[in-house]
């Protein structure tokens, strides 16, 4: 059995991180819908909800804001980023199978699952639950033993993060970019550490949430700054969103703690990126005059890269 991923590896990118940005472009006023996903986020902080519920929640967003006519438009779109042909895999051959945590309504927009073996995590439209057990990586090889497959022959993935496939592999490859490359004469580079891009299901929603989570403290941060200090606000809204993104990339990392991290160094390594956005602050708010929330947007623009890098880099691993 020949085992595939689906993201960038038969899909060249990240299809609901894709269909997310596809529906901002049309529309942009939908990111106030997902903003209105702030409250699930913080249900599953505090454990209220599990991970399957906030992604249904999220994908009940996508699904309740994007229309017939615009899925067709994304399928057109996109349809030169799948490759089936280029690695072999022919309708109704029972030796390959693909492999992803995507809602089997989006992977059926770019496959025919009637001539295709495709395991995916069953999203019902009319119900907005999944049906049975989420695609997350650590549920993929018990998905695969449920269906009677005990070794994989040969894995083709995109990342190190799908342990419990690799471990039931003879024969791994790493697919990067164009490059397939035999996992046992890989040397893992700075690239698997920071883990560039949304590399699986639970880095989808970390990257989202932070998004959403940084557009709120932003417009919060411009009217407040109307009546008190804009540095002040600045100082306070920045330890307050730090604190709800370590929360997230405390959570999404809470199977594989990182040695040695700690919340300490945490904030320590937080100090460059807080002193270059107080320095822009300063500049063109308190110098320059500009309206706040015109600073307070452009400040937003400069963290959430750097602080993601950050997080990506010392977290989520």
């Amino acid at each position: 059995m020949k085992v595939y991923s689906f993201s960038k590896v038969i899909y060249d990118g990240y299809l609901s991180m894709d269909l997310f940005l596809f529906m901002i472009r049309q529309k942009f006023s939908r990111i106030f819908k997902f903003m209105g996903l702030i409250p699930s986020m913080f249900a599953f902080f505090i454990k209220h909800i599990t991970m399957s519920e906030l992604m249904e929640r999220f994908y009940k967003v996508v699904s309740d804001n994007i229309t017939v006519s615009e899925l067709n438009m994304f399928k057109v779109n996109s349809m030169h980023k799948v490759d089936l042909v280029g690695f072999g895999i022919t309708p109704d051959d029972k030796d390959c199978l693909i492999i992803t945590g995507e809602p089997s309504f989006l992977i059926d927009l770019f496959i025919d699952r009637s001539h295709y073996t495709v395991i995916c995590s069953e999203y019902n439209l009319q119900t907005s639950r999944f049906d049975g057990k989420v695609n997350l990586e650590k549920y993929k090889g018990d998905n695969l033993r449920a269906m009677g497959i005990a070794r994989i022959s040969q894995l083709f993935v995109h990342s190190l993060k799908d342990q419990s496939l690799l471990k039931m592999s003879d024969y791994i490859f790493i697919y990067r970019g164009s490059t397939i490359i035999d996992y046992s004469t890989y040397k893992p580079k700075l690239r698997d550490r920071i883990d560039y891009g949304i590399m699986n299901k639970s880095a989808l929603i970390f990257t989202i949430l932070s998004l959403v989570t940084m557009l709120f403290m932003v417009l919060v941060a411009s009217i407040v700054s109307i009546f008190v200090d804009p540095v002040l606000t600045y100082v306070v809204a920045y330890l307050i969103w730090s604190i709800v993104i370590y929360s997230i990339a405390s959570s999404f990392n809470k199977e594989t703690p990182q040695k040695g991290n700690s919340i300490i160094t945490f904030y320590v390594a937080l100090v460059p990126n807080f002193l270059a956005i107080l320095v822009l602050i300063l500049i063109f708010k308190v110098g320059i005059g500009i309206a706040s929330g015109v600073v307070f947007l452009l400040a937003g623009l400069v963290a959430f890269p750097l602080l993601a890098f950050i997080i990506r880099f010392y977290q989520i691993k």
